[in-house]
């Protein structure tokens, strides 16, 4: 049973990642690079809102509701979705007035439904309900899929509004599905004690401390190429290039995070602490080679390419800003080896140091570069963030397990135990 929920978990973490590709691919050719500029900061703050929402709207729930009961925890997480969307909705109409402050409003809505929505995940989750899970996710991005291309055709121009009804239609719908299925958990309502709130609360902030500091590293960068170096009246383009580069560079992880989850899975139902390390190193090796090959054909490939692939003439930059980036891709496949590490072993603690590092460094670095040395300049600052979790993570590593340097270079009988272990885990 836990290998069918591996493999059907990493089967749709492929093809929702194969899904946003295509997504970013339909907005940048209908949108151009300034049209899928504004979409990204659009997104980043739906994207914010959701993490914060995720305080006690997230992985905490999975915890509490099979103690307490869904029908005390729900109205809660649905009150509290309520009011992350509203206040991070008016933070962004003041914070950012000259790209996402416009569309607050739809910011607001769509960042709801979308938090309501992934409330309903968590419940299923907690409810054991993993295929609901993983087909409603998948359902999420192929709605959007559609609907854009469907609003695309209907529409006489092409504008960002419709975008955002591609997003109130997929999330909608998906919402309303989930809810069906959560509805089948719920006999009657009741209003949650007191001390639901303060677990809920002290969970959701020691859990969610990690995922918002590494949120922060992935996406803080757009904040300061927005106010540090775009002019007033240059537009969005460049933030739509460079959340394009993004978006190939995290596309490049889904290997790396796909072995991570087996990993993780694996070591929980091991106690043997030496084959634990040494399953660790060698899926880390292994991510790291496939990663490594990955990112030298995407800097390989001609700017020409990407501006056919994604439709815009600024677009051949991406080679350039990928190998600007490259050392933080490769360090962050190491990341996920080593922090599922941690976390099989209950050490996340150790995650959230790193994430935190990564953060103050993914500060200062853009504060220096970004204004100086503008896209390029905020590649290099998130590679060093990454490299500095990375070393973080290795170190901790070493000085936990006492494994030497040379233990980290590969050896032909690391292939052999990856594959032992992806075989008996898709297998049996």
């Amino acid at each position: 049973m836990l290998a069918y929920k591996v493999f059907t978990t990493t089967g749709a973490r492929v093809i929702t990642a194969l899904l946003g590709l295509a997504v970013m691919i339909i907005s940048t050719r209908a949108f151009g690079e300034e049209g899928y500029g504004v979409i990204t900061m659009l997104v980043l703050g739906i994207m914010f809102i959701g993490v914060v929402n995720d305080l006690a709207g997230g992985s905490a729930l999975i915890y509490l509701i099979p103690r307490h009961g869904l029908s005390r925890i729900l109205p809660l997480a649905y009150f509290w979705s309520l009011v992350t969307a509203g206040v991070g909705a008016i933070i962004i109409y003041y914070a950012e007035p000259r790209i996402a402050g416009p569309y607050a409003l739809h910011i607001f809505l769509v960042a709801l439904i979308h938090n309501w929505f992934s409330v309903n995940l968590k419940v299923l989750l907690g409810k054991e309900r993993i295929t609901w899970f993983n087909v409603l996710t998948v359902l999420q991005l192929l709605f959007m899929v559609l609907s854009l291309l469907l609003f695309i055709h209907l529409a006489s121009r092409e504008q960002i509004m419709v975008y955002i009804m591609a997003m109130y239609l997929s999330y909608g719908l998906c919402f309303l599905v989930s809810l069906a299925m959560v509805r089948k958990h719920i006999h009657t309502l009741k209003m949650p004690g007191t001390n639901i709130l303060r677990e809920m609360g002290k969970l959701g902030l020691f859990t969610q401390l990690a995922n918002f500091s590494q949120f922060l590293n992935y996406r803080l960068s757009y904040y300061f190429i927005q106010s540090l170096w775009l002019q007033p009246g240059q537009g969005a383009a460049p933030l739509g290039v460079y959340s394009a580069m993004n978006r190939l560079a995290e596309g490049n992880w889904l290997i790396s995070k796909s072995l991570a989850l087996v990993q993780y899975a694996v070591l929980s139902n091991r106690e043997e602490e030496q084959y634990a390390q040494t399953l660790t190193l060698a899926f880390l090796k292994l991510s790291v080679l496939v990663t490594l090959l990955v990112t030298l054909l995407l800097v390989v490939l001609p700017g020409t390419f990407y501006q056919w692939l994604l439709g815009g003439t600024r677009f051949d930059q991406i080679p350039f800003l990928i190998a600007c980036f490259s050392p933080g891709i490769l360090a962050m496949a190491v990341s996920h080896a080593l922090s599922h590490y941690f976390a099989a072993k209950g050490l996340q603690r150790l995650n959230a140091w790193s994430s935190l590092l990564g953060l103050a460094v993914t500060v200062s670095a853009a504060i220096m570069l970004i204004p100086a040395y503008g896209l390029p300049g905020a590649a290099v600052a998130s590679s060093m963030a990454h490299l500095a979790s990375c070393t973080w993570l290795m170190v901790a590593f070493i000085k936990h397990t006492r494994t030497p340097l040379k233990a980290f270079f590969i050896k032909n009988d690391d292939l052999k135990m990856v594959k032992r272990v992806l075989k008996n885990s898709v297998f049996t």
